[in-house]
């Protein structure tokens, strides 16, 4: 898809950035059946700095990717408070799908004159609907968005896009977004901290696959209360 001159986009943000060479296998945490079948439309991640949430949303990006689902990415940054970026960032990431999306929704943002992002909003959640099949957007590090406008654009996409598309977010703290609806409607899969805290056979699995080393059943205890998991 051709790309306006006036946005620059940055091919790095639209594939995960990190993964560990030699990751502690953690099957509790893999995709629920509820994304894996398409049942859950959003997906959110949350905890400190740390805690491995673009770790795990990237292990999720491989294992439903090598399930033959359509997976895409986008990594946010500050920049990422001025719509017009975000967006073209977002269409860019989405037309790796299809080369048909966003095309109208580009044109709007080349336009330069958008006194409601609404209708670019509607056309592309026209291209979504298009879809053959389902594909899952990853949103990573949304804890950096802080302008209402893009935030507005993020909920008005997790509530009313069409169910082609499904969002995974990660952030290191609860995103302001109308997350009590999909919660009441059975709509949102969250990962909290705890989840995320390494029990003690993946403590032990980490330990030695670094180490390699036993730890006694003290020390174990001790390393888990020093580290929260």
């Amino acid at each position: 898809m051709a790309q306006p001159d006036t946005f620059l986009i940055l091919d790095s943000k639209l594939y995960p950035g990190v993964g560990a060479h030699a990751p502690v296998l953690r099957p509790r945490l893999n995709p629920p059946e509820t994304i894996v079948q398409g049942k859950c439309p959003v997906s959110c991640v949350v905890a400190p700095a740390g805690y491995g949430k673009s770790t795990l949303m990237a292990h999720w990006h491989q294992l439903l990717s090598e399930q033959k689902h359509h997976t895409l990415w986008l990594s946010l940054d500050a920049d990422d408070n001025n719509c017009s970026r975000f967006l073209a960032h977002l269409i860019t990431a989405l037309s790796k799908v299809s080369s048909d999306i966003g095309l109208d929704a580009f044109a709007q943002l080349a336009n330069g004159q958008i006194s409601s992002y609404k209708p670019l909003l509607e056309s592309l959640a026209s291209d979504i609907a298009k879809l053959d099949q389902r594909t899952i957007l990853f949103l990573d590090d949304f804890q950096f968005i802080e302008e209402p406008s893009v935030i507005e654009i993020v909920d008005w996409l997790i509530h009313y896009s069409p169910r082609q598309i499904q969002y995974v977010i990660g952030s290191r703290s609860e995103p302001a977004l109308r997350l009590g609806t999909l919660r009441v409607r059975g709509q949102l899969h969250e990962v909290s901290m705890q989840d995320l805290q390494f029990d003690r056979e993946e403590t032990l699995a980490f330990y030695k696959s670094r180490l390699k080393a036993a730890l006694s059943p003290g020390e174990l205890e001790q390393l888990l209360r020093k580290t929260e998991g």
